[in-house]
């Protein structure tokens, strides 16, 4: 212990030290480094997102009639979903995902995945729960949860 630490040099006036054991670990520290480092405007995705009926309403008549061809291309096939892997884009993939669940409105018989998108792919089929979240919604909030590289790995 350095003199500077010595608890009998300090003035009388002067807050006690902390324990040791309540200062934040090197752990605490870096999380809070980067979590500051992330924080910002533009990285608060909304909460949740508009109804599709509302991104529609903002759409050209092209984009509205190409929807239009897409639906009845899809309408009354099976469909299944190969969803690919590769790290960082499972969040573009998720994305993607919303758009076949939300405007196409596919319903898959089918969902697979590798890597990143065994991910997707397992909160897809978990399927949509009665009352509850449906599951392209918990895909979405998977993706928006995961700010820095440890929360893949905690619960």
């Amino acid at each position: 212990m350095s003199d500077a630490d010595d608890p009998d040099l300090l003035p009388e006036d002067h807050p006690p030290l902390p324990d040791p054991e309540d200062l934040p670990t090197p752990r605490d520290l870096a999380i809070a480094a980067a979590e500051a480092r992330l924080d910002g405007p533009g990285l608060r995705p909304a909460p949740t997102p508009p109804p599709a009926i509302e991104l529609e309403a903002g759409w050209g008549d092209h984009a509205l009639d190409q929807l239009e061809v897409l639906r009845a291309d899809l309408g009354g096939r099976r469909v299944g979903i190969a969803i690919s892997g590769g790290g960082s884009l499972g969040s573009f993939e998720a994305g993607v995902l919303r758009f076949l669940y939300d405007h196409a409105a596919i319903a898959p018989v089918a969902i697979a995945g590798n890597s990143a998108g065994a991910l997707n792919a397992a909160k897809l089929a978990e399927g949509d729960r009665p009352g509850g979240p449906r599951a392209i919604d918990e895909v979405d909030r998977v993706w928006r949860s995961l700010r820095i590289n440890a929360d893949m790995w905690e619960p």
